[in-house]
């Protein structure tokens, strides 16, 4: 089970660290025209 628990916390990690920067880096606040094209790349 520890095999697959550690790949996955990684996973978890990476994944709340790129929404943590993309609410840094695209505020709220920005108008969602912005937004769209930020999911894209």
């Amino acid at each position: 089970m520890q095999a697959l628990a550690q790949p996955l916390v990684a996973v978890v990690q990476s994944l709340a660290l790129k929404v943590f920067m993309a609410k840094q880096t695209f505020p709220i606040e920005e108008p969602p025209q912005n937004k769209g094209s930020s999911y894209v790349e």
